[in-house]
């Protein structure tokens, strides 16, 4: 799956800041990606949702657009686009518009992320959008368990609340928290700049260490960790609907290498109309519509999540169908058709969408801000999903899919617990 036309180079400013470049001469687009382990797990007690709040701040007005109409306006009249994301353990705010403009788009990410501008007014008029967004997540059963979740699986961290926070929390957040979090958080030696397109990486380097040779180094800085149990595994939120939603989650350890057999398993269970779920609970059943799965890997634990919407009076079968085909996986494992299946089904897409710069700047980004001793190559991570065998997902399945070990949120008019007998 060589991408000769696509090449790749790394610059480290002195303060530590990484840069990396896929230059790709044929492109006409430009991309840069700013990320920053500053995140929701940094978030200061009491002050939950701060994170997510910041990133909001970045768009909305800088020191050269004094206005949130005039900012945009910046980007929107060379045809950019830019936006943020926050996530648990890392921040993210992006640009991307056409190469021969890439040195503004530099500009206007800088402005964003390094000059934005704080008064009483847009924090509050932002504080107004973002509580909107806590009540539209939590409007929807199916918004509400996946928060819920948090509060189940990251007990005892900033994470329980969201990236979100609560209405309460937010009321708390002023201003000066904000200059705080940034000042202590954004910092050169906990952040990658991943600049993607047609331009060659003498100029991106230049440029980028230009705006952004503002940012400090900690050398302390560190990702917070903390320690996480199983005293609570269920919580039932009760509403009047005719639906019920909810998600079970299983912890894994904190360690990438599982992500192969965890990937497998994923797709083995959940993923498609060929799954193990989708198989019995859509096309033999038809006790869903539509279902979704999750693998996610932090520092402090990693999870494999399943979310479900049914009608209120099939909740008891799915939870028993779902309990049994679990059940079936531990008992006698996957057979080599099956796996090699999902193998493919995994790979062929992987392989397929690694094909433009932008895709390869995706793929590393992450692996440079956190595991930068292992990076790993595409040809790489194909090569260690084909090697999986039947007998390490059996193995995986029995370790972590047990009844001491599964968690479930439900939103949705329930007349019993339910209990996933495994």
């Amino acid at each position: 799956m060589s991408r000769t036309r696509i090449r790749f180079d790394r610059h480290v400013t002195p303060k530590g800041l990484k840069i990396l470049n896929f230059y790709d001469p044929d492109s006409k687009r430009a991309g840069i990606e700013f990320k920053t382990k500053a995140s929701t797990s940094n978030n200061p007690k009491g002050k939950e949702g701060i994170a997510h709040f910041t990133e909001h701040m970045l768009l909305k007005a800088s020191r050269d657009y004094p206005t949130e109409i005039e900012l945009n306006k910046a980007f929107e009249e060379i045809g950019a686009y830019h936006n943020a994301t926050t996530y648990p353990y890392s921040t993210v705010v992006y640009t991307k518009g056409g190469s021969v403009d890439f040195e503004r788009i530099a500009y206007l990410l800088k402005q964003s992320v390094g000059e934005f501008k704080l008064t009483k007014n847009f924090v509050n008029s932002e504080r107004k959008v973002i509580e909107k967004e806590i009540i539209r997540k939590f409007a929807d059963e199916s918004g509400e368990s996946y928060e819920l979740m948090n509060s189940l699986m990251f007990k005892g961290s900033p994470m329980q609340f969201g990236n979100l926070g609560t209405r309460e929390k937010l009321s708390k957040i002023g201003m000066a928290d904000i200059q705080s979090f940034v000042g202590n958080n954004y910092l050169a030696n906990n952040s990658v700049i991943s600049v993607w397109g047609g331009v060659e990486s003498k100029k991106v380097f230049k440029t980028i260490e230009k705006h952004f040779n503002y940012l400090n180094n900690d050398p302390k800085w560190e990702v917070p960790k903390f320690k996480f149990t199983r005293d609570k595994h269920l919580v039932i939120s009760k509403r009047d609907s005719d639906q019920v939603s909810f998600d079970i989650c299983f912890r894994l350890p904190n360690d990438i290498t599982q992500l192969y057999k965890t990937s497998l398993l994923k797709r083995i269970l959940s993923y498609g109309f060929t799954s193990r779920f989708g198989n019995r609970l859509r096309v033999k059943e038809s006790l869903v519509y539509g279902w979704n799965s999750d693998s996610v890997n932090g520092f402090d634990t990693a999870r494999l999540q399943f979310s479900f919407s049914t009608a209120k009076d099939k909740f008891p079968r799915i939870i028993k169908a779902i309990s049994e085909e679990i059940s079936l996986l531990r008992e006698k494992g996957v057979d080599k058709l099956e796996l090699e299946h999902k193998k493919s089904q995994l790979l062929k897409p992987f392989e397929w969408n690694m094909e433009t710069a932008g895709d390869y700047a995706s793929w590393y980004i992450d692996q440079e801000l956190f595991w930068p001793e292992d990076i790993e190559t595409p040809v790489e991570y194909m090569g260690r999903i084909k090697a999986v065998t039947a007998r390490q997902i059996i193995n995986h399945a029995r370790k972590y899919l047990t009844s001491d070990n599964w968690f479930m949120t439900v939103v949705g008019d329930v007349k019993s617990k339910p209990i996933l007998k495994i």
